[in-house]
């Protein structure tokens, strides 16, 4: 697995890990993020996995840490019926960590690892309100595009699934 340091980028030196979903303080983050998730996102449109629902999906499950200190979580798992195309879930870094490209580690790291599984590629679901914007930007700028809703997700006004092509990225 990819190790980011934050350094590239002149941030504060952390590590990347595949790392076990049930550790206290991922479940602690994962609540955290379903919490914000339901209080921004209408019911019934949140589609973040609980620590149940990682554990069950087989998604690969990492965190970023600086000092022993858990500053983000991410996991990817595969699209079902597609060996080559994976999705990016519960992606989110802790509210401390904000701004200091954990979020960017996180996502370059979790890219490094598509690739070297193989995969062609990967995608993802994220809310369309506004306080996914900064997720929608993060995306964006790793040169995810919209696309058609994928795997379980269905096109409504509180989702929008992002795609990214490895071929030649």
């Amino acid at each position: 697995m990819p190790t980011g340091d934050g350094a590239e980028r002149g941030g504060p030196r952390f590590q990347i890990t595949e790392e076990d979903v049930r550790r206290p303080d991922i479940v602690e983050l994962i609540r955290t993020h379903l919490a914000f998730a339901a209080e921004v996102t209408p019911e019934g449109h949140v589609h973040a996995l609980d620590v149940d629902g990682l554990a069950r999906s087989g998604a690969r499950f990492y965190s970023a840490r600086r000092d022993g200190a858990l500053m983000g979580i991410g996991a990817m798992k595969l699209v079902a019926g597609d060996p080559l195309h994976v999705e990016v879930k519960s992606m989110h870094t802790a509210r401390a960590a904000r701004g200091l490209g954990v979020g960017q580690a996180l996502l370059d790291a979790l890219l490094a690892e598509a690739r070297a599984s193989g995969a062609l590629r990967v995608s993802l679901e994220t809310g369309t309100m506004d306080a996914f914007a900064p997720a929608r930007r993060l995306y964006e700028r790793a040169g995810f595009r919209t696309c058609a809703p994928f795997a379980e997700y269905s096109d409504n006004p509180f989702s929008v699934c992002m795609t990214l092509e490895l071929r030649g990225s």
